[in-house]
């Protein structure tokens, strides 16, 4: 992880007059712009299954949030992704029994999110059995609001281009002292471009990927 500090002097020659605290909130919120548009920043987990239980937590690593989950597999079959609007039954919208309804447990065949605001998604049919790291989650990343540190390849491989983000950003704002919207229009220019091929990096499988490991049962 590096520190947000670091993308300093890619930002602060670039907008006179602007304070540390506040170019580091334009960092931060350019990284969180970067990572929801290119799914780059990937984390990979294991889970476990608990019998006739549906929801599933997604690890969120630390000073991050989910920006999505990509995959999803029960032991070696990836599980078919279902929009929230598709789901029919209602025990799985609300994620917990419907008096008088019984819901069918088997072999997970489908998934989605069930609460987009959660790091949490919901399986079905729910699992039979109760079973260690079965589940296996591809999700990807976004630094969180209050974040000091983002991941390694922000740094090493876009300080420019999310510098340059930063700087749109802290030209665009208004009545500052370095409020300059026409001089933001480049720097803008050099964000999106990077942030478009950052995306077909990850799409390519060549993105930023860690794996851990980590169980939690559910009552």
């Amino acid at each position: 992880m590096r520190a947000v500090t670091d993308f300093l002097p890619f930002v602060t020659p670039y907008a006179y007059g602007v304070s540390d605290p506040m170019a580091e909130q334009a960092i931060v919120s350019t990284c969180i712009e970067f990572c929801n548009a290119t799914f780059l920043v990937q984390n990979t987990s294991w889970e476990d299954a608990v019998a006739d239980q549906s929801d599933v937590d997604v690890e969120v690593p630390p000073m991050m949030t989910l920006a999505g989950v990509l995959r999803v597999y029960f032991k070696d079959v990836e599980l078919t992704a279902r929009a929230r609007e598709l789901v029919s039954r209602g025990s799985a919208a609300r994620g917990s029994a419907v008096p008088t309804v019984t819901v069918p447990n088997g072999t997970p065949t489908e998934w989605f999110n069930r609460d987009p605001a959660e790091p949490i998604i919901s399986v079905y049919p729910p699992p039979a059995d109760s079973e260690d790291a079965v589940f296996t989650l591809v999700a990807a990343h976004a630094p969180a609001r209050a974040a000091t540190r983002v991941a390694d390849i922000l740094y090493d491989d876009y300080a420019e281009e999310i510098g340059a983000g930063a700087v749109a950003r802290l030209l665009l704002m208004p009545a500052q002292q370095f409020t300059n919207p026409t001089a933001a229009i480049p720097y803008r220019q050099q964000f999106r471009a990077a942030v478009s091929a950052a995306a077909t990096r990850a799409r390519l499988g060549m993105g930023s990927a860690t794996s851990r490991v980590r169980s939690v049962r559910f009552a």
